[in-house]
């Protein structure tokens, strides 16, 4: 049986054997960042339009449906051609989403970038979670899944904290176009450093 510490050292090893992979945690890890505007979606729509009750359950149901209702799309599009693509195009859709709430000052329109956060969100989350499989050998999985874990519940604990700082220290415009900056960076990273894992065909 492998010792934890055994294992721990091993980390390293494993990302310098397979570049795009550390450029895939750079990525995700990147985007986990982003929610570091999250908190700050609801706040900044009070500011926008007034919010009342009804108002908060429309956008809430925007928010919610998208990310579930999407899932079955991005995992259709995973099936034909690929984590990857979904991964960019989540991402993409979170980035603008979260530009355009700057923009938008009446309930449905609101609304309707409320989804586009859902479904980005909820993009990432699939994306990130079947393109890990893809990547090494299976006797590395369980570390991988780990890593990733580990990685992601870190800068999601981490973002609102930050966020929080930013938008204390100056305002919430600042916080929104943070957020879109590490979304843009990790769409970067993964578009230029990044090849679809599946195609590589190294997954055995």
């Amino acid at each position: 049986r492998t010792s934890f510490a055994l294992r721990m050292r091993e980390i390293p090893d494993l990302l310098r054997a397979d570049r795009e992979l550390s450029w895939f945690f750079v990525a995700s890890a990147a985007a986990a960042l982003g929610t570091l505007a999250v908190p700050f979606y609801v706040i900044y729509a009070g500011h926008a339009i007034g919010l009342s009750g009804s108002h908060l359950g429309v956008l809430s149901t925007a928010f919610l449906l998208s990310q579930t209702g999407t899932n079955l799309i991005w995992g259709s599009l995973a099936d034909r051609v690929g984590n990857r693509i979904v991964f960019l195009l989540s991402i993409g859709t979170w980035a603008l989403s979260t530009v355009l709430l700057l923009e938008t000052s009446s309930l449905w329109a609101l609304a309707a970038v409320f989804a586009g956060l859902g479904a980005g969100q909820g993009g990432f989350q699939n994306s990130t979670q079947n393109m890990i499989l893809e990547f090494g050998t299976r006797e590395d999985l369980p570390m991988r899944i780990a890593m990733m874990n580990t990685a992601i519940s870190f800068m999601n604990a981490l973002g609102p904290l930050l966020g929080g700082f930013i938008a204390h220290s100056f305002n919430f415009t600042a916080v929104f176009w943070i957020s879109a900056l590490t979304l843009a960076t990790s769409f970067a990273i993964v578009l230029a450093f990044v090849e679809e894992p599946r195609a590589r065909n190294i997954f055995r």
